[in-house]
């Protein structure tokens, strides 16, 4: 948000929360659309009706108080983030709670998205590479993203982190009710009712939050648990509808079905006192094997004093992890009364279990016990709209055996089966009494249409795609057009995409608000860049190749036949190169083209066998590289070449003397050579005397010239074969100088490590780097380009950055002085990729761009733009006139 727009913004609460509160009025919070962050104190109170136009998020210094009685209702697409930077106190009482709800005149579940707490406690999934809490603790730690707000993580290694206080505050009609993820024991949370939302109604992910008197009614999950939370929780009512509920509660210790049941920290709640409606004989036809108990993916955990009234299925142990935990007690369930199931179990228990799931809720030996019939049990047994869940004095249920709660800490006694206890006294409420609503039957959840393409900023549109709403499992597969149409629920939806081209990763779970009624257009871009530094931009010393959309071409200084087209003349505008390359890449006087069928070609000088054609001569027009290797990707470095194959094998060729053909000597190749490593890689990418490689997980590995850090193990020694780079990050990409290497983060971090002197690494200093140093900017990055002696990036909204030597005016920012840190690029604000050669940046230029954060659609690109050193005529425009601005380039070519 724009300085003036968030004062103006912070006036308007100011003025509300000073307003008296005799008359209710109403203020706006946020626009639609643009994600609002709060990074000081903001209180909201109950002298007026908030209104959240759009997404909210706590950032680092900031401060949420909502007082007791206010209301907040929020529009579609609208949530509350609250950072693990920032905090929330929402205090409510019970007589005045806080009311979190909907704009929509007829609610439904799923018609704004919900809190979501963010933490620094430990979590069992993601990089190891969690900051130092701003909070105080350590750093280095796993973290996640979640798909709605990617740009921001959570988790860390503070499991006693305190993210605020949240007490008598109802959440209705949400996505989610309420998220927690890495949430801390510090942070207080009770009396919390997550009414009608459309999937959890409280998501505890990692962490050690604890919880007390929760009443979750009505949700799609009553609550889940995944990705190693260890909180202790004490009297959790959850009450189903037999129209919509899934399961009533979930144990997961892996995050995703595909990941590991066994990570650590594991799943291992403490519960006591839960009373569980999750009604015999849904309704929906698609809820047929609605259960109230679930544990599976490994989860452990400890749960007492459970009452199970009339559930369709009472209990599922699902996978030989879960049984593990059972087996060896981790997973242990006591005191848990039984009454009036349709069934036990699934009859289908994992062999791995000792006990079957029947035999365990009957086990006499766990003062378990199971009734035929939940008659006369509760006092008002299935009511949503009047609920009172206290069993009837003297009844079965009251007088069963419970077992008493640990002394101190968050649990309180005396022992009884339930989330409330029986009430002899006829003026004794339940706790969740008068501060609650009722759970009325919604309006039918509305539907609308999402719509767009699937393409790749360098593979183009792409055809046969699966489209998978994530959250309902709709898919669709692309068809020649690479268009997707798909009908969903209204709210919150999650696009995933599958069946990509070998060269492409799926990226995260694209979130997306699909309005009621309306159709809502999201292209899902995919990264196929780990092979992106040699795919259409590939500039070399004082020329420039590229594949267009009317084809590959080359331009600028020829004299070795770097250009391909059967000449040493220099041609100042672009040159159509025989072969019809899909890909390129340049060196520092020849080049490389691969077509569709991995065909790759070679041309211009080629005294050190960097054509890998067998010779060591000048080649004016592409031939073909030796051994009929098929390559991936192929990447050229000042006098060596290296590619990548399907299997995993990097191949290299030309000068070594440093080691840069990572083939253990300094022997020079006139052929592909295999490099000296079992690692399999999944993308190469080749500098001035080094060379830089991911693996399919995304580590780094170097080998080569070792001058000032260049390998990145901590060292400046010579590698002649590859070598881990010193960091735990994982990278979706590299890119790597003549002096300098950089690794971007699928969270948009770039990491960069080698020769400083002149700021190109982007950490604020010049100081050489033997292990990846962060650059110093907040901006999310991708497209990282290193060029000689300076870096690029593309900002997911399209924002040039660069940082480093300057001396031709490389930064683009009209001066010619270094910069340590990223500036922008003022005239070229709108760009879709870079590229970064020896002492000039050229990019390509977005035809439109929207969205905030991670929600980016770039709709199309069109021309190239350069600047920096034009001494070649590399800048493509028919002259050599230098710019220290972006200036036109590549005269008649347009790109994707």
């Amino acid at each position: 948000m724009r300085l003036a727009a968030r004062l103006v913004l912070l006036a308007t609460i100011a003025a509300a929360t000073t307003a008296p509160s005799t008359a209710r009025r109403s203020m706006v919070l946020g626009a639609p659309g643009v994600v609002t962050r709060i990074d000081r104190r903001v209180d909201l109170s109950s002298a007026a009706t908030v209104r959240l136009a759009g997404p909210l998020e706590i950032v680092l210094d900031g401060e949420l108080r909502i007082a007791q009685g206010t209301r907040v209702e929020a529009a579609l697409g609208s949530y509350i983030v609250v950072t693990r930077e920032g905090t929330i106190e929402a205090n409510g009482t019970i007589t005045r709670p806080i009311v979190l709800t909907c704009t929509a005149s007829v609610k439904y579940p799923g018609c704004w998205g919900g809190v979501i707490v963010q933490g620094n406690a430990r979590i069992n999934a993601g990089a190891a590479s969690s900051p130092a809490s701003v909070r105080g603790g350590s750093g280095g730690c796993r973290e996640g993203v979640d798909p709605v707000s990617p740009a921001i993580a959570y988790g860390g290694c503070t499991d006693t982190d305190a993210s605020g206080v949240l007490q008598f505050v109802r959440i209705e009609y949400a996505e989610r009710g309420l998220q927690l993820q890495g949430v801390g024991s510090g942070t207080v949370i009770h009396h919390v009712q997550a009414n009608r939302s459309r999937f959890e109604g409280l998501l505890a992910i990692g962490g050690r939050a604890n919880a007390r008197e929760l009443f979750l009614t009505a949700n799609g999950t009553g609550l889940r648990w995944t990705g190693g939370w260890r909180g202790e929780a004490q009297a959790i009512a959850i009450q189903q509808d037999t129209a919509t509920f899934r399961a009533a509660l979930v144990g997961q210790n892996a995050m995703t079905a595909a990941g590991d049941p066994n990570a650590l920290p594991r799943s291992a709640p403490t519960l006591f006192n839960l009373t569980i409606i999750a009604q015999s004989r849904p309704i929906n036809p698609n809820h047929a094997t609605a259960r109230a108990l679930v544990f599976e993916r490994g989860t452990a955990g400890l749960v007492r004093n459970t009452f199970l009234y009339a559930p369709h299925l009472a209990l599922d142990i699902v996978g030989a992890e879960a049984c593990q935990q059972l087996n060896g007690g981790a997973l242990s369930l006591s005191s848990v009364v039984t009454a009036g199931a349709s069934s036990l179990g699934t009859g289908a228990s994992p062999a791995e279990c000792i006990l079957s799931e029947g035999a365990l809720l009957a086990s006499a030996a766990s003062s378990n016990l199971v009734l035929a019939s939940a008659t006369g049990l509760l006092s008002s047994a299935n009511d949503l709209l009047l609920p009172d869940l206290r069993p009837v004095f003297n009844s079965l249920l009251a007088n069963a055996v419970a077992a008493t709660p640990p002394a101190g800490g968050l649990f309180v006694g005396p022992a009884f089966v339930g989330a409330v206890p029986a009430s002899p006294a006829p003026g004794q409420i339940p706790w969740f009494s008068g501060w609650t609503d009722p759970a009325p039957t919604p309006a039918p959840i509305p539907t609308g249409t999402v719509t767009g393409f699937v393409r790749s900023p360098f593979r183009g549109y792409l055809p046969n795609v699966i489209v998978r709403e994530s959250t309902t499992g709709q898919s669709i597969v692309t068809n020649a057009a690479s268009s997707y149409t798909l009908t969903t629920p209204a709210g919150t939806v999650l696009l995933e995409v599958d069946n990509l081209p070998t060269e492409c990763t799926a990226p995260l779970a694209r979130a997306a608000t699909v309005a009621p009624g309306a159709t809502t257009t999201v292209e899902l871009l995919v990264d196929c860049w780990p092979f992106a530094a040699a795919t259409r931009l590939a500039p070399g010393q004082d020329f420039m190749c590229a594949v267009a959309e009317q084809g590959p071409y080359c331009w600028g200084d020829n004299g070795r036949g770097q250009l391909g087209i059967g000449t040493t003349t220099d041609t100042l505008l672009p040159a159509m190169i025989p072969g019809g390359f899909t890909s390129v890449t340049s060196g520092s006087a020849h080049a490389c083209g691969r077509t569709s069928a991995a065909d790759v070609r070679c041309w211009g000088a080629g005294d050190q066998g960097q054509l890998g054609d067998g010779g060591a001569t000048d080649r004016l027009t592409p031939v073909p590289v030796s051994g009929g290797h098929s390559f991936l990707a192929v990447s050229a470095g000042d006098a060596h070449t290296c590619g990548v194959k399907v299997d995993g094998s990097v191949w290299c060729w030309g000068a070594n003397t440093n080691g840069q053909l990572g083939v253990a000597s300094t022997s020079p190749s006139l052929v592909p050579t295999q490099v000296s490593s079992s690692v399999l890689f999944a993308s190469v990418d080749a500098g001035a005397q080094h060379t830089c490689a991911l693996d399919r997980a995304g580590a780094a590995y170097c080998w080569g010239n070792g001058l000032n850090g260049l390998i990145g193990d901590g060292t400046t020694s010579d590698r002649l074969a590859p070598v881990a780079v010193a960091t735990s990050l994982r990278f979706a990409a590299l890119s790597v100088g003549g002096a300098q290497a950089c690794g971007t983060t699928a969270t948009g971090s770039v990491h960069c490590w080698g020769d400083n002197v002149n700021g190109a690494l982007g950490d604020g200093t010049s100081s050489p780097v033997t292990s990846p140093s962060t650059v110093n900017t907040a901006m999310p990055l991708a497209f990282v380009a290193a060029g000689g002696g300076h870096t690029c990036a593309v900002s997911p909204l399209a924002i040039a950055q660069c940082w480093g030597a300057n001396a031709t005016g490389q930064l683009g920012n009209g001066s010619f002085s270094s910069s340590f840190s990223p500036i922008a690029a003022p005239s070229a604000t709108n760009m879709s990729l870079m590229t970064g050669g020896p002492s000039y940046t050229c990019g390509v230029t977005a035809g439109a761009v929207t969205g905030t954060g991670g929600n980016v659609i770039v709709i199309s690109a069109r021309s190239l733009l350069c600047w920096g050193s034009n001494a070649g005529g590399q800048f493509g425009t028919g002259d050599r006139l230098s710019s220290a601005l972006p200036a036109g380039a590549a005269i008649g070519l347009t790109f994707r």
